[in-house]
């Protein structure tokens, strides 16, 4: 597959409970609503699902966008220390105010 490894563990997880989130609010508001029934409950599924494709556009616009967003910083990053590296006491405090505290 294409996607595989492309989320950590956690991110996979956090993906899922929301998902089932998504899905058990949007059945039980539906089912509500709609009374129950045979009816009601193909309703529901249909709008689950359709919650859940909606869901996962929006969050795959959303890596997409902090994955470039990431590589871009990554890239101004690298920028930054070649121009530094010819003056070394720029480069290390450049250096020392990158690292995470």
């Amino acid at each position: 597959m294409l996607l595989v490894g492309s989320l950590k563990p956690n991110e996979s997880l956090t993906q899922l409970v929301s998902g089932l989130i998504v899905v058990l609010t949007f059945t039980l508001a539906a089912s509500v609503a709609t009374g129950g029934g045979q009816q009601g409950a193909r309703s529901a599924l249909v709008g689950a699902i359709a919650a859940n494709v909606s869901w996962g556009i929006i969050n795959a616009v959303l890596y997409v966008m902090d994955s470039a967003f990431d590589r871009n910083r990554k890239f101004v990053l690298l920028v930054r220390l070649l121009r530094l590296l010819t003056r070394p006491q720029p480069c290390r405090q450049f250096a020392m105010n990158s690292i995470p505290t």
